[in-house]
C-alpha cells in the first residue's frame, strides 16, 4: 500500500501476535466498512488524538496526504477540533465521545454510554 514497510510494522513484527492483531483491525476498518479511506483515517486519527500518540499521529497524517486529504482537514484532526465537513465530524465525534464515556443526542434518542447503545435518556 505504501510502497514501503512502515516502522510500526517493523517495531510489531517483534511480536507475531501484535502484528496480527494490528493488521487485522486495520483490514477490518478498511476493507470491510462502508467508509472511504479518509473517513477511515479520520476515525485513526480521532484516536491517535485522544491516545496523546505523536508517532501515529505523524504515521496517519502521512496517510491523510498520500490520500490527497484537504490540509485544513489533517490540520484540524491533528490539533482535535472541529471539522468542518458534518460526516467527517460525526466520524470524529462520536469516537471521541465513546472514549470520553457518554454522549447524548436529545430525548427520546438513543444514547452512547460506556461504548454501548441504551434508548432513551436514563435508559
Amino acid at each position: 500500500m505504501f510502497g514501503f514497510v512502515p516502522n510500526l510494522h517493523k517495531i510489531l513484527a517483534e511480536s507475531p501476535a501484535a502484528h496480527e492483531a494490528y493488521s487485522t483491525l486495520y483490514k477490518l476498518a478498511t476493507e470491510k466498512t462502508n467508509l472511504t479511506p479518509v473517513e477511515v483515517q479520520v476515525v485513526m486519527m480521532t484516536s491517535n488524538y485522544h491516545n496523546r500518540c505523536h508517532y501515529c499521529m505523524a504515521g496517519h497524517s502521512m496517510i491523510m496526504t498520500m490520500l490527497k486529504a484537504p490540509q485544513d482537514i489533517i490540520t484540524a484532526l491533528r490539533e482535535g477540533k472541529p471539522l468542518a465537513d458534518a460526516k467527517l465530524e460525526a466520524l470524529r465525534v462520536l469516537p471521541a465521545n465513546c472514549w470520553s464515556n457518554t454522549v447524548t443526542w436529545g430525548p427520546g434518542t438513543k444514547r452512547f454510554s460506556g461504548c454501548r447503545l441504551h434508548q432513551g435518556p436514563g435508559a
